[in-house]
């Protein structure tokens, strides 16, 4: 039909106690999700507040976003600031913000517990500005409230 198609690929490597993400993408709207597997994607025991992890920034102004689904189906999208960093800092997605974007199951934005991680970070490029970069992640845990 004569139309650019949308390209992307990423790879996730370990490198000692960090992952390594790289992607790349041309012009058009996309995004790159660190999703977890196994045990990692089944259901939280308890009520956590936070997803927090630290993110090695590279400067891009790309959005930084993470996923979780709810016991009733429903996926919450809490994001954070933009990546106009350089260096290591520490991100955290708040997890029980009525506010955060939502979808599915009763969408009504209201977690029901107990939660799983659906991704553990989401990286999105703002506009169709094509991507290409490498960052780094680490220490990802969970916060919960004080008893």
């Amino acid at each position: 039909d004569g139309e650019a198609q949308a390209v992307a690929k990423g790879e996730v490597q370990t490198q000692g106690r960090e992952l390594v993400l790289r992607y790349e993408s041309n012009p058009g709207g996309k995004f790159f999700m660190l999703q977890p597997v196994g045990e990692a994607a089944t259901p939280i025991a308890g009520n956590p507040t936070h997803l927090i992890l630290e993110v090695e920034g590279d400067g891009s102004g790309d959005m930084l976003k993470a996923r979780i689904q709810d016991a009733n189906g429903q996926t919450f999208q809490p994001e954070t600031e933009r990546m106009n960093f350089r260096g290591w800092r520490t991100i955290a997605f708040p997890l029980n913000d009525p506010n955060t974007w939502h979808w599915g199951g009763p969408n009504d934005g209201k977690v029901r517990y107990p939660i799983r991680i659906d991704t553990l970070l989401l990286i999105e490029r703002p506009g169709r500005a094509p991507m290409r970069s490498s960052i780094r992640v680490r220490n990802v845990t969970l916060a919960f409230a004080s008893p």
